[in-house]
């Protein structure tokens, strides 16, 4: 053993449970760990849940088992709360598990339960406070309580630990436009299509902005390639037709509402008034 100069309260605890058992035991529970995480990178998530189970089995008190076979209980049935009591577990055995706290908050967000979903991302930035994910999260969360600016704050410092991840800059895009910040939202949406072109939603987001700027031919190249991708895309014929509109293009503008009126029906009713609203001011 070390030094317990260099060995943690928490690392304590944990090899006193390890002690407990003997080594071919452990041995073959990380084997079966290994196993679960080489079927996951594989997509064999069935499989990998098989192995994390086998795992705890052989060593119940294994907390990164546990807090994977929450992922994937998550993943493969909509299970979240049988997820967060996994997740619950491994907290339990191992407090600094950052990674544990983020899926929790995660799971807890899906859930609608946000108070607790920010109390598990705080947790998780306070154990790791360069955790990119973590920020994005919580700031997702801020975006629903309406909070754009603390959401930006968030997304910003998630850009800041991970400058790759295109849905931050999308999101933070988002939040700007919410302040009317439109500039700045084209440049969040400029760097998210580059990241991750195959987002469709983003050019939409940027076609709205575009709008608001003034640039309306910009903006129609936007709602165009949207609906290059999916025809059936009910925001771009709208945004399309508000852009052609203010073109003096009235005859197509109400085509594009209409087209998206239609594609509207059993929907949302508040998106129908909104369209037939603007098709009505057309004349």
């Amino acid at each position: 053993m070390k030094d317990n100069g260099n060995v943690s309260e928490e690392q304590e605890v944990q090899f006193a449970r390890m002690s407990q058992y003997p080594n071919e035991v452990l041995a073959a529970a990380l084997k079966h760990f290994d196993e679960g995480n080489a079927k996951v990178e594989l997509g064999q998530q069935e499989a990998a849940l098989a192995e994390f189970e086998e795992a705890i089995r052989l060593f119940p008190d294994y907390a990164e088992a546990y807090h994977n076979r929450g992922v994937l209980k998550a993943q493969l049935w909509d299970d979240y709360q049988a997820a967060i009591e996994d997740y619950d577990t491994a907290i339990r055995l191992m407090p600094s598990a950052a990674q544990a706290y983020r899926s929790r908050g995660n799971a807890k967000m899906i859930l609608s339960r946000f108070d607790e979903a920010v109390e598990d991302f705080d947790e998780a930035i306070r154990l790791n406070p360069d955790y990119a994910e973590a920020y994005h999260n919580r700031g997702v969360v801020m975006a629903k309580f309406g909070k754009s600016e603390a959401a930006i704050s968030d997304f910003t410092e998630a850009i800041r630990f991970n400058p790759e991840q295109a849905i931050s800059y999308s999101n933070r895009g988002f939040e700007r436009a919410n302040l009317g910040q439109f500039q700045a939202a084209v440049d969040d949406y400029d760097i998210a299509i580059r990241l991750a072109p195959a987002v469709v939603d983003t050019y939409s987001k940027r076609g709205f902005a575009k709008a608001a700027l003034g640039q309306t031919e910009a903006a129609i190249e936007d709602f165009d390639e949207v609906l290059r991708r999916n025809p059936d895309d009910l925001g771009a014929y709208g945004g399309r037709g508000l852009a052609k509109a203010m073109l003096g293009r009235i005859t197509e503008a109400k085509q594009d509402i209409q087209k998206a009126l239609k594609l509207a029906e059993g929907g949302d009713p508040r998106v129908i008034a909104a369209l037939r609203q603007n098709l009505a001011a057309l004349g």
